[in-house]
This record gives structure tokens, C-alpha cells and sequence, in this order.
């Protein structure tokens, strides 16, 4: 009778991070300290420049100064002005470990987010690929009935566009004491998951549903690359309250402003193993792995190998498959093996 063994050669497994800093095996990729004077062209864009909501988006409201990006809202001769910068067309990481150090000085009627869009949000039906708006943090001053909410913030996740189609799921208020100082905001993102840190602490998590439009609270967790966006906006009498009589001040005197020390994006640098591996063997001689990468198409793919010597060295088995995988996240692999062998030893192994 044959017999078949499925062992991992040489992968590290996978430990959810006790903290906000990158889980093992990331790497930075890409970062903004806010360090110059201005912005760096290469990395931000101004977005949605003019009306937008109670608000004109400027380009003014926007500075860098003192090591970090700081947006003003303000009002000048009755017009309420703000800004918002994205890194469309020029950087949309898919999955990794993305994250901003942020301080909110929020004034009701207004708030201030660190989110990912893609162009493609707004087609209906297949958010896995068409993608989804990811509000890894917004932020209030106050809720719609004005009471002080500034202490917490959340998270949310839109997908089918923003009309009737429209579905999301969201944290509700999270978090302690977010009203005063720098705090550090991060998503981790793989095919199949998305968590949400604020300070060190993992706050909020939603995992892929199984088909590609899910009825809320299920989810569909975006698979394709989504640009960053730093944002504040007015809005009066909504869920952030109304705005103050007489507005925000001049841009010179408001204190109504989000600052950004840095955002950081950390990728898979060294692989992690994947997960659920099974094996059938069904008539006919045919083997059949099946398994989830946790790598989520970040730098690494896998190699699946076979030996009937568990002893000769990894580097001599036999190479089957070099990228089994699928775009979901998933793989199944299929390969006919002797039935007469006593032994045929299966490794799956992480290559660049």
C-alpha cells in the first residue's frame, strides 16, 4: 500500500503580533516622514480640489512643516476650506501592513480620516476585484446629536459603490483617549483578512466571505492594490455634528487641523507558512494538496515538492508545481503519483 506525507520544509508560521508594530516577516516598503517642506510630488496628490460637501478642498489647507503633514480647516468670508491628499497614480500597495502616526484636533461638524480607495470602487458585484473604500481610521469630535466623541474614533469598510448597492460593516466608536496627542493607526491586509490597530491594540478585525457580493456582516476583503488618502471634510448637521457658528477661524488661527507624522507600508520580506494543508488521494493515482497562502501574493509564491527519500537533501526533490496558488488566496493542487511506491513524501516550500 502506498503511503503519502506532507511535511513544510523551511517556513516560519504565522503569529498574530502581540502589538502595532509589523507582524514577523515584514519588512518596509514604502514611507512619507513629512520631513521637507512641502509635499513630495512623487508620492501625493491633491484630490477632489474645489466644492466638496460644506467645504472647498484647497490646496493651501494643506502644509508640511515642523516633520509632519498638518491639514487645516478653516473659514474665510463665510466659506468653509479643507484639503485632501492621495497617492493615486503614483502608489497602491496590495496587502501588507499599512500605518500612520496621527493626531486629531477635530471640531464638530467635520472630521478627519486615513483610508484606500481604488478607481474601481464604485462598479457593482465583485468587490474582491472591482475593491472596497478601507477607512482604517476615521475621526469626530462629535456624533450627529453634537455629544463629544473625540476620545474614539473607527473603522469601516463600503464596497458596491455609494448608492442603493451600497453595503459596509464598521467597528462603531473603539479606542481610549484619542483626543490628545499622536497615536499610531495600522491595517494588516491578506487575501483573506483585514485587522485594524489603534495604539498597539488589534480593535477590529473582518474576514473574507466565500462569495464576491456578500449581504453585510459578512465581508469582502479587497484583492487588488488600493492608494492612500489623508482627509478631512465638513459637512454640517451629519454624523459629525454642526458646524460652529461663525465656522473655523482664518487659516492662521484655526485650530481645526489633522497632523500626520508619518505613513509607513511594511510588505512580506521573508515567507510565512501556508495554512490548512490537506491531502487527498482519490482513484486513479491522483493526489490532491489543498491549502492558504498567508502570504497573500506579497513577494513569495510557493513550490510544491516530492520525494520517495525523506533523507535526500530538499535541495535534490522534485519540483511539481512552482506557483499553485490562486488569486483568492487559495491553492489545488493535483498530481498523479506511483501507487506503488511505499512512500512518497510531499514538501511545500516558500520561493521568491
Amino acid at each position: 500500500m502506498s503511503r503519502v506525507c506532507i511535511i513544510l520544509c523551511g517556513l516560519l508560521l504565522l503569529v498574530p503580533p502581540a502589538k502595532a508594530s509589523p507582524p514577523p516577516g515584514y519588512s518596509l516598503v514604502w514611507a512619507d516622514e513629512f520631513n521637507g517642506t512641502s509635499l513630495t510630488a512623487t508620492n501625493w496628490g491633491y484630490r477632489y480640489l474645489g466644492v466638496r460637501n460644506d467645504a472647498v478642498n484647497v490646496t493651501n489647507a494643506v502644509a508640511v512643516t515642523n516633520g509632519a503633514l498638518v491639514i487645516t480647516t478653516y473659514t474665510q468670508n463665510g466659506t468653509n476650506y479643507t484639503g485632501m491628499i492621495g497617492t493615486g497614480g503614483k502608489y497602491a500597495p496590495r496587502y501588507g501592513y499599512v500605518e500612520a502616526s496621527i493626531k486629531w484636533s477635530d471640531t464638530r461638524g467635520g472630521w478627519s480620516a486615513f483610508w484606500m480607495q481604488c478607481d474601481t470602487m464604485g462598479n457593482v458585484g465583485n468587490p474582491h476585484t472591482n475593491g472596497t473604500e478601507i477607512d482604517i481610521v476615521e475621526h469626530r469630535s462629535r456624533d450627529s446629536g453634537n455629544v463629544n466623541i473625540a476620545n474614539q474614533a473607527e473603522s469601516n469598510l463600503h464596497w458596491d459603490g455609494y448608492g442603493t448597492n451600497e453595503q459596509s460593516v464598521g467597528s462603531g466608536l473603539v479606542g481610549t483617549n484619542l483626543g490628545t496627542g499622536s497615536h499610531t493607526y495600522a491595517m494588516e491586509w491578506a487575501p483573506d483578512i483585514q485587522r485594524f490597530y489603534y495604539d498597539g491594540t488589534a480593535l477590529y478585525s473582518v474576514t473574507n466571505s466565500t462569495t464576491l457580493d456578500p449581504i453585510a456582516p459578512a465581508v469582502a476583503v479587497s484583492q487588488t492594490g488600493e492608494y492612500i488618502i489623508l482627509s478631512s471634510e465638513v459637512n454640517n448637521a451629519s454624523w459629525a455634528g454642526t458646524i460652529p457658528t461663525g465656522g473655523y477661524g482664518s487659516l492662521a488661527a484655526s485650530t481645526t487641523k489633522m497632523t500626520v507624522d508619518y505613513v509607513r507600508v511594511y510588505q512580506l520580506t521573508v515567507p510565512v507558512a501556508p495554512a490548512n494543508i490537506t491531502r487527498a488521494a482519490v482513484v486513479g493515482g491522483k493526489l490532491v494538496i489543498t491549502g492558504t497562502n498567508l502570504n497573500g501574493g506579497q513577494n513569495f509564491h510557493y513550490a510544491i515538492l516530492s520525494s520517495t527519500n525523506l533523507a535526500v537533501p530538499q535541495a535534490n526533490w522534485k519540483i511539481l508545481s512552482t506557483n499553485p496558488f490562486s488569486a483568492d488566496g487559495t491553492f489545488r493542487y493535483t498530481n498523479t503519483f506511483d501507487p506503488t511506491a511505499r512512500t512518497v513524501f510531499y514538501g511545500v516550500k516558500a520561493v521568491p
